[in-house]
């Protein structure tokens, strides 16, 4: 299923050379007649760069990568245990529907996620140098060049008891059969063949294969595709006819592979998402991956870029890890662990370029962005004219958050909420006096904790957000454009304000949280019991559904969202017209540059020409 890399196999041409010793040997070209062949290669071949997709890996509803410091990052849906990634340095990672294995630098192998069918369990502890993930299997090839296969208990057609003996350069796992390549670069399968997928192996050499469900596809030492087996999908049917191609990888129902300009290409049937349909035209990868119905690449500065299926995340690579993110209008703005603030999406009035500078909080407005720095100085950008920018009050402060228009936050000398920005409601003069805990901005209001642990809100009650304040007493709160939601000493929610048949005054029955976001259809909150995350209400485009996982914290915008995931990569999703929902991204491993042509080939052929002078000198 995933994309699997292989040791390059090379053959070299052995013979002994027999002096005449009946005559002087006489000097022609004819001796230099073998070079001539192997000059040539190196004239016409372009130096392939040095793809490493075993660093990339697809599975089901997750992605897996090796970073360049060789540890593990995975995206997507954990609900199998794929967040539990190994620790340790790793040169290998492949996956199957619903597991992954990694091989160590040490040659050892580790395997997480489902064991439904022991493909956890059976692991053997032997050195390999390379390995491929089936659906529910895993095979790999031994350091004595062997191929072992483990996983698919109760669901073995002989992909796992079949496995062929002899030696392998590389072996690819599809769902219920496996395929691999032999020195001599011949192609044997094994496993189950109810769609032919053994029988119409064909013949000839290939330099790589992958295996998707049902069906296989090899690169041919001439650099063509060809496939075989299930063609319920068209992979077959629609497998490239003309260019020429350096890698190679399978899904579900599709099969991509990279041509020798770097550019991808993919067919089958698109039935998830523009997994094919949305394969980036003309753009350069270094190297990529397929999962079941998704797509993963790597672009020549290190972004990686995905398309396909992301219901789960899969096909949204983390952003760079944070220490706090902020969810505004239509943009978003992170701190990162030097205290510094990068922002992305729209930047129409300057409310994504942050100043240089430390900062501790963030709060996002429509056209502005306010931060506390380090040295609990406040400080906003964005909107000239707007009065939640000129309007900045000096002092320290301890909090903050903010509506579309304006501001409040905490004083430090006094616990006072101190407001400013757009008054047109009386957001910002009904400031109520006294000391408060914490504070929140809605669109136009903003309601807080006081000393005493009860609520008090101002500003427009259009929908009641300000009236039905509720008695009691709360820990944290969080304000939408019309609603706003409080957690009680138990972390149990109450929501008031705007109602409507989005329900989104509603909380999950039972579920206790320890943060909660709000925005104008919806909430989010981190549950107190695993970190996951649950919401209610509606969001725009399914905002108000973040990818699975755990999470340290959360922000909701207008019609996103973002969070810091418990491996502290920011994660946003949601609407993302303006990139508000495309953090800064991780950046990936890229292979090393190939040497230029011309170094090459200047260096073969010195070497080959020294090659025929001792050559030479042996005959006499």
């Amino acid at each position: 299923m995933a994309s699997t890399i292989h040791r390059e196999h090379t053959e070299e041409g052995r013979g002994t050379l027999r002096a005449d010793t009946h005559s002087a040997p006489r000097r022609t070209l004819q001796p230099l007649l073998w070079l001539l062949p192997m000059i040539a290669l190196c004239l016409s071949a372009p130096a392939e760069p040095a793809q490493a997709d075993d660093l990339l890996s697809g599975g089901s509803v997750h992605t897996c990568a090796i970073l360049a410091d060789e540890s593990i990052l995975c995206w997507g849906d954990d609900r199998w245990g794929m967040d539990a990634i190994p620790t340790g340095t790793f040169s290998q990672i492949t996956s199957g529907l619903v597991h992954n294995c990694a091989l160590r630098t040490d040659q050892s192998i580790v395997c997480w996620g489902s064991d439904d069918y022991l493909q956890i369990t059976d692991m053997p502890a032997v050195a390999f140098e390379q390995i491929s993930g089936g659906s529910y299997h895993t095979c790999g090839i031994k350091t004595d060049d062997t191929a072992i296969c483990w996983g698919a208990n109760g669901n073995d057609f002989g992909q796992v008891s079949g496995t062929l003996t002899g030696s392998f350069t590389q072996v690819a796992s599809g769902s219920q059969h496996n395929c691999g390549i032999r020195p001599d670069l011949s192609v044997e399968c094994w496993g189950r063949d109810n769609y032919n997928q053994l029988t119409d192996t064909p013949s000839g050499s290939f330099t790589k294969i992958a295996a998707g469900v049902d069906f296989t596809c090899g690169i041919k030492s001439d650099r063509s595709v060809e496939c075989w087996g299930y063609d319920g999908f068209f992979v077959i049917t629609n497998t490239p006819t003309t260019g020429a191609f350096i890698e190679i990888s399978a899904g579900s129902q599709h099969a991509c592979a990279m041509k020798t300009d770097d550019t991808v290409e993919c067919w089958g049937f698109d039935s998830f998402q523009g997994m094919i349909d949305d394969t980036p035209t003309d753009t350069i990868f270094t190297r990529f991956a397929s999962g079941a119905y998704h797509n993963c690449g790597v672009l020549p500065d290190g972004t990686p870029l995905c398309w396909g299926y992301d219901t789960y995340g899969q096909a949204s690579p983390p952003g760079l890890p944070a220490e706090h993110v902020m969810a505004g209008y239509n943009h978003s703005c992170a701190i990162y662990a030097d205290d510094s603030v990068t922002c992305w999406g729209s930047d129409s009035s300057g409310q994504a370029s942050p100043p240089i500078g430390s900062f501790s909080q963030l709060a996002g407005g429509q056209f502005h962005t306010c931060g506390i720095e380090t040295d609990d100085t406040l400080t906003c950008w964005g909107e000239p004219a707007s009065a939640a920018v000129t309007n900045t009050p000096s002092g320290t402060f301890s909090q903050l958050d903010g509506g579309w228009t304006h501001n409040c936050a905490v004083r430090i000398s006094d616990s006072a909420a101190v407001c400013w920005g757009d008054d047109t409601y009386l957001q910002v003069s009904n400031a109520p006096s006294g000391a408060f805990k914490e504070l929140t901005g809605g669109g136009f209001h903003s309601c807080g904790i006081k000393s005493d642990d009860t609520l008090v809100c101002w500003g427009r009650d259009n929908y009641n957000q300000v009236t039905n304040t509720p008695a009691g007493t709360y820990t944290h709160l969080s304000a939408g454009s019309a609603v706003t939601c409080a957690l009680d000493a138990t972390g149990t929610p109450t929501c008031w304000g705007r109602e409507n048949y989005f329900a989104q005054l509603i909380p999950p029955a039972g579920v206790t949280f320890s943060q909660i976001a709000s925005e104008s259809t919806r909430h989010c909150g981190i549950r107190a019991d695993d970190d996951t995350v649950a919401c209610w209400g509606r969001g725009y485009l399914d905002t108000h559904v973040p990818p699975k996982g755990t999470y340290s914290q959360i922000s909701l915008g207008l019609n996103h969202g973002c969070g810091i995931r418990s491996d502290g990569y920011v994660i946003c999703w949601g609407y993302d017209a303006n990139g508000e929902a495309s953090p800064p991204p991780i950046l990936l491993p890229v292979p090393e540059p190939s040497a230029p042509l011309s170094l090459l080939t200047a260096v073969a052929t010195v070497g080959l020409l020294s090659a025929y002078r001792r050559r030479q000198r042996d005959l006499g």
